[in-house]
């Protein structure tokens, strides 16, 4: 079994993870962050991922988050780390130079993920759902902000942002523009 390096494993510690192995979770304001260390499919080697679930509203498989189990395929905001994939033996060099690539995207993502809220409750939500990468398909990001301006009061923007998602799904995504369709009607 290939271990993590363990230069990422301090790194992912000393920003207040807990866990073991693959995964490492932390809960910070409303929002439950992920770190998952994939093995690659190819050979010896690792993808690192991101994820944030904001508690106030349904994870992917549009269920509550269970904090100790929560996985980062689960959460609405998902993103890799620089890079591509990673050796699991890496030289000290590589894995200095991977530890500063991936102390920079946690806390930039994971710094938008803490911010959601805020964005979402300032009300301008039209560009948060066209503008920012959240590793899902735009269309999808815009349930997921809607879900979320729904939550926060926010019925008009929830429409709106759901009516921008329904223009984005393609026909095949039934489930997801029955959703979206659920919200732009104004249904709760």
């Amino acid at each position: 079994m290939n271990k993590v390096p363990q230069p990422l494993i301090d790194c992912v510690r000393a920003r207040g993870f807990r866990g073991s192995g693959q995964n490492f979770r932390k809960a910070e304001a409303d929002c439950l962050l992920v770190v998952n260390f994939q093995g690659s499919q190819s050979g010896p080697r690792f993808y690192i991922n991101l994820g944030a679930q904001p508690l106030f509203i349904p994870t992917e498989s549009n269920r509550s988050a269970d904090p100790k189990k929560l996985k980062e395929y689960e959460c609405v905001f998902r993103q890799r780390v620089r890079g591509g994939s990673h050796a699991w033996n890496p030289t000290s060099h590589e894995a200095s130079a991977l530890s500063a690539v991936f102390a920079d995207d946690m806390d930039k993502f994971f710094g938008q993920a803490l911010g959601f809220k805020n964005q979402v409750l300032a009300g301008n939500v039209r560009p948060l759902a066209e503008e920012l990468p959240w590793g899902v398909p735009p269309a999808r990001a815009c349930l997921h902000i809607a879900r979320a301006c729904r939550e926060l009061g926010l019925s008009h923007e929830a429409e709106s942002v759901a009516e921008l998602g329904l223009t984005l799904a393609g026909e095949p995504a039934t489930a997801l523009r029955g959703a979206l369709r659920q919200i732009a009607g104004g249904a709760a």
